[in-house]
């Protein structure tokens, strides 16, 4: 009899569900543990500030001072009014600028080593001063935006323009001494070009900006 006991006293162990862990009682008014005190979450990556990023958040007008081109300027929420439009400066070469969000600003810069982005924008001006040279300019999401171009920049054959989801988009250049004010393409043909291997997709700029 005591070998079915101990065999059934085995058994019955080997089936004992595990052990669960009890909670820490601590005496009343002690402190807990460093283990168990709160520690405040790191900061994210988008909360960390860079220093090398100048922010104007909310601005009518402003001008900043670019002393080093490896600053990189961020214009975000700045607004201006139906007949009196905000303005912006930035004055100094930098590697790049990004206006989001803004409406009716009028943005002045200097020379930019990289992009000028501007997105979710509404009847704005980019400016680039005489003098200054900008390689890039990327347009998204934006309904109406004018870009005055300087000498420098429009004799710049790799300058580029490039344009998404956006409407109401000018280019304006001086040609023999005169003001020109032309339209980006926001209109095109697509079509099925079978002629190759596999077919592709082709586009062309429509008729109404031939003139």
């Amino acid at each position: 009899s005591s070998s079915s006991s101990s065999s059934s006293s085995s058994s019955s162990s080997s089936n004992a569900p595990p052990p669960t862990s009890l909670p820490l009682l601590l005496p009343s008014g002690s402190a807990p543990p460093p283990s168990l005190r709160h520690r405040p979450p790191p900061l994210r990556p988008s909360k960390m500030r860079n220093p090398n990023l100048i922010e104007v958040t909310g601005e009518k007008e402003a001008t900043v001072e670019c002393d080093k081109f490896n600053k990189s300027v961020s214009v975000y929420k700045c607004n201006g009014e139906k007949g009196s439009p905000g303005k912006i400066v930035i004055n100094g070469k930098c590697n790049s600028v990004m206006m989001d969000n803004c409406s009716l600003i009028e943005l002045h810069v200097d020379s930019v080593m990289s992009t000028v982005e501007i997105s979710n924008c509404q009847r704005v001006k980019l400016i680039i001063k005489p003098g200054a040279s900008v390689l890039s300019v990327a347009i998204d999401k934006t309904d109406g935006c004018h870009i005055t171009l300087s000498e420098e920049t429009q004799a710049n054959a790799d300058f580029q323009v490039i344009a998404a989801k956006s409407s109401e988009m000018n280019l304006i250049f001086t040609e023999n001494d005169e003001k020109v004010e032309k339209p980006i393409p926001e209109q095109f043909v697509f079509k099925v070009d079978r002629s190759g291997g596999a077919p592709k997709i082709t586009s062309a700029v429509s008729d109404l900006y031939s003139s």
